[in-house]
């Protein structure tokens, strides 16, 4: 593996960028949500309730990690804005937009964000649509272990809901709710019981049967180890990192992680979705805390500096490298940036 050129001067500079690319992005909202990406040639689009969900810790991570109290505000604006989106029945409007139909994953990555404003601020009016959310993603849950309504693809029920399993389980260490804990456990059974012999997940991308880009692969597999933490369930913690040691594996043998991957491992080495090597960056830092393997270490920082490379003047990056890749060609999405800051906050820590 080649060493890595990254040092503090480096990350504080790709971090400044991008907290500034974050701001514009939900400052041209007036504050209501994050845009979902900027166009290379359409300029901004409207807010995206999901990702800014999950943005929403990111910006309280910064807060504190710069007392920048402008990031605290924009925190709390767009959780604000999000509880005015929540349904009566808890859920919230799915896709890019305020008028898009209910969708399961978008519901469960917003409580990441609602919960962390509940934590930060005391206010219980978080907690309540936590629960209200909680409760309408419980309603809907088969017994058998699968969300089966509301999918982002009519009728594809992706294994990447492991992480709405997480989003369930971080929201109940505040919800205190043993029947939504013991569920937890048994939807995650359920798409455990879809690992192939090969360390693959079957249905891990948006389409049933087609390859998956890293960002719903690197979804799926931290779904699985986060929610394993939480439940401290070692059985579940060891494939989950049996999962991530094949993708380590995948990636030291090709050089770099290709775009996509089929569920034989054969990869598109046409792109690299950076998304997806930013959030798979993250989930080896997470190992590397856990085990204090020094191989994750490394995986973590090649990965972080193959999207800071990429990383535009104005701090955005873009969904695919080369720019026409097949991962949102020629956007500029604002969860790049999110996982791209998480990125940094973990490795820095050991800088």
């Amino acid at each position: 593996m080649q060493p890595t050129s990254l040092n503090t001067e480096k990350l504080d500079h790709a971090t400044n960028a991008a907290l500034q690319w974050l701001k514009r992005s939900i400052e041209v909202n007036g504050g209501a949500g994050a845009s979902a990406y900027r166009h290379l040639w359409r300029g901004w689009a409207p807010p995206y309730p999901e990702t800014t969900g999950y943005l929403i810790e990111t910006l309280f991570d910064y807060h504190h990690s710069r007392q920048d109290e402008s990031l605290k505000q924009l925190a709390i604006s767009c959780a604000d804005w999000l509880l005015e989106l929540q349904q009566a029945d808890g859920a919230f409007p799915g896709g890019v937009g305020v008028e898009g139909a209910p969708i399961v994953f978008d519901t469960g990555q917003i409580l990441f964000g609602l919960t962390r404003a509940y934590v930060e601020t005391s206010n219980p009016k978080y907690l309540q649509a936590v629960e209200k959310a909680v409760n309408w993603l419980l309603s809907l849950w088969e017994k058998d272990g699968c969300w089966e309504q509301h999918a982002y693809v009519p009728g594809c029920e992706p294994s990447y809901y492991t992480r709405v399993i997480w989003a369930v389980l971080y929201a109940n260490q505040y919800l205190h709710s043993d029947p939504a804990k013991q569920s937890m456990q048994a939807a995650l059974a359920y798409y455990a019981a879809r690992i192939t012999p090969v360390q693959s997940v079957r249905d891990w991308g948006f389409k049933p049967g087609e390859p998956a880009f890293t960002h719903t692969i690197a979804y799926t597999l931290q779904g699985f180890l986060e929610a394993a933490i939480l439940l401290e369930d070692s059985n579940f913690m060891a494939l989950s990192k049996a999962l991530a040691d094949q993708l380590l594996k995948i990636r030291g043998t090709a050089g770099r992680l290709a775009g996509t991957y089929d569920e034989d491992w054969k990869g598109n080495y046409g792109f690299v979705c950076l998304t997806g090597n930013a959030q798979c960056s993250i989930i080896f830092s997470r190992l590397f805390e856990i085990t204090g393997e020094g191989i994750y270490r490394e995986e973590a920082l090649w990965l972080l500096e193959s999207v800071v490379k990429k990383q535009c003047r104005n701090g955005a990056v873009a969904g695919s490298s080369p720019l026409w890749g097949a991962y949102l060609p020629f956007r500029y999405p604002n969860w790049a940036l999110k996982f791209l800051l998480d990125a940094i906050t973990l490795v820095s820590r050991r800088l």
